[in-house]
């Protein structure tokens, strides 16, 4: 493995990663894996680069901070709850530890600068990952397992459930064994989206910090993000302490995967307003059937645009929530593509729809509630070296990587549907996310933040 570009001496502890911490109330199942004890001589001779027992010793501690998000209730809220500036708070005091220059906002963005010490003029480098975790499976009281040297098989959670290797979920096990697995009991989620992410960040900070003038490095803006899980990581960014010139993202699954091109995503909820009547007398007063007006709205989308018939490259239109009060009807849609045509496609198939309605409907009136541009495809702005620096950084690191493109979206494509740098997102070591079942790997966390030390110093050579 080639060492990053970083020369240090002395490592200085702080009270956030004491020995004592590292293990955090968790349960430890076996012994250090082969693996574990060649990364550890690797870390003793760069004395900047955290070990391993201290990732998992920050990770532990995010993990066990309960930032479940929550979805609004009034489409353009910004809902927040306490665990969430729980987090934010926790974050920033760890940050000041380090010797940060750090900001907490109202809404509970952290962002975190460290100034450039090079004399050239170089893009700003931004990393993003968000703190919050989803709220479509049990938060609450989370209980992390850590299990070291994974020897394979099923893994057992608690009263009898297990994480089996057969199942989608366990579906990576096969490919870990030796690895450092930590899951909970499984009644709850782990939190590892993006958790993960957000021990890699601030692990990077701390060895950026630790370097000092020793290390060349451009300007670096780091944000860690709320409310990502129900898609308003950006909705509140403040572009005057984060708009890099080049972007990356700390939020993906794990097998070394790198996310180039995601879904752009579009959300469109309509009202349709009935107008009430007796059936014996429809006609005369003017009777407004807002469900047959939403049932014909829904039917029209063409079943070979519905999500269940696309895969790949393919987007899709989605109406998947109708909810009623009283004689009035609101129909939630997704609209999801990859390809700008397509998304003119899909623009134009809805707005026909919604002009057949009025037509074949006239006493229904036909509200447009939100029509907004939630994330949209990295790929169409981010920086042109973002793919040369990543198979760069992947070479340095000794991580062989593969690019995808992911039917979903990340921070950094809520970034771009606001006009901001895109960024291609970085495994973390993610794995059965938004389940009970959910687990991070340790040494899939270590690999990326590893890259990462790479990315920093490389970006430093790029010309603005």
């Amino acid at each position: 493995m080639v060492s990053p570009l970083f020369p240090y001496g002395n490592v200085k502890q702080h009270k956030f990663l004491s020995a004592a911490d590292s293990v955090l109330k968790a349960k430890i199942v076996a012994i250090p894996s082969p693996y574990d004890m060649q990364r550890r001589q690797v870390e003793k001779k760069k004395a900047f680069v955290i070990t391993q027992d201290e990732m998992l010793a920050r990770f532990l501690k995010y993990v066990k901070i309960n930032s479940q998000s929550q979805e609004a209730d009034v489409a353009g809220d910004f809902p927040m709850t306490d665990g969430q500036i729980e987090m934010a708070e926790y974050l920033e005091e760890e940050a000041k530890a380090l010797g940060a220059d750090v900001y907490r906002s109202e809404d509970a963005y952290v962002y975190i600068t460290i100034p450039s010490n090079v004399k050239e003029k170089v893009p700003v480098l931004g990393i993003s990952c968000h703190l919050d975790f989803t709220p479509e499976a049990p938060g609450g009281n989370i209980t992390p397992i850590v299990e070291r040297n994974y020897q394979g098989g099923d893994i057992l959670l608690s009263n009898g459930q297990y994480l089996r290797v057969d199942s989608p979920e366990g579906s990576d096990l096969k490919n870990l064994i030796g690895k450092t697995i930590i899951h909970t009991d499984g009644t709850t989620l782990l939190g590892g989206d993006d958790k993960n992410g957000c021990a890699i960040a601030m692990s990077v900070v701390e060895s950026v910090l630790r370097a000092g003038n020793k290390a060349k490095h451009g300007t670096i803006q780091i944000v860690f993000c709320p409310n990502e899980d129900v898609g308003l990581s950006a909705e509140r960014i403040d572009t005057t302490r984060f708009n890099p010139g080049i972007l990356f993202d700390l939020d993906g699954e794990g097998n070394s995967e790198v996310l180039s091109e995601n879904f752009t995503a579009r959300s469109l909820v309509l009202k349709f307003i009935g107008r009430y009547a007796h059936p014996g007398s429809a006609k005369q007063q003017k009777l407004g059937d807002a469900l047959a007006a939403v049932s014909s709205f829904v039917a029209a989308v063409p079943l070979k645009y519905r999500p269940e018939n696309t895969e790949g490259y393919e987007g899709y239109i989605h109406p998947w929530k109708v909810s009623a009060d009283g004689n009035d009807y609101t129909v939630h849609s997704r609209i999801r593509y990859f390809d700008k045509e397509e998304g003119a496609e899909f623009k134009r198939i809805l707005a026909d729809n919604i002009e057949r309605i009025k037509q074949d409907f006239p006493n229904v009136t036909v509200e447009i509630v939100q029509d907004i541009l939630q994330y949209e495809n990295v790929a169409y702005n981010m920086h042109p070296e973002s793919h040369n620096i990543i198979v760069q950084a992947a070479k340095k690191a000794g991580v062989q990587i593969d690019f995808v493109k992911v039917r979903g979206g990340t921070t950094a494509s809520m970034f771009t549907a606001k006009g901001l740098r895109g960024g291609m997102c970085l495994f973390t070591g993610q794995h059965a996310i938004h389940s009970v079942h959910e687990y991070s790997v340790l040494e899939e966390m270590y690999d990326s933040y590893y890259m990462m030390l790479h990315v920093v110093s490389l970006t430093a050579r790029l010309k603005e």
